[in-house]
């Protein structure tokens, strides 16, 4: 199984021409539904999906801040990862992007 950093993902799928080095990296595996109490599952969906509606407004210091929560809840939350980088992305790659968006995912 391959593994590729969401940064590089990120950079693949918005067909930037920024150069990324592959690193093997070992993808953590995914919290089971019963690692995660039901409070922190909604509370973590909950801040994800104020960070997707942030986003789309264009609040996207408030949408980092909600996917950070969603993160802070579930470091294995793979799609809060993804959309934190897609509003870094947005906001046009800071330094903080490259140190943030480091979280592996399989392919």
């Amino acid at each position: 199984m391959k593994t590729i950093s969401l940064s590089s993902l990120i950079a693949l799928c918005l067909g930037t021409s920024i150069i990324i080095t592959l690193q093997p990296v070992k993808a953590l595996p995914l919290e089971k539904p019963n690692q995660i109490s039901q409070s922190n599952l909604n509370a973590t969906q909950n801040f994800y999906d104020q960070g997707v509606e942030k986003a789309k407004e264009k609040d996207f210091t408030g949408a980092i801040e909600d996917f950070d929560q969603a993160i802070s809840l579930n470091p294995n939350y793979t799609e809060a990862y993804l959309e934190r980088g897609t509003v870094y992305a947005k906001l046009g790659f800071s330094p903080r992007v490259s140190s943030r968006r480091q979280k592996p995912v399989q392919y």
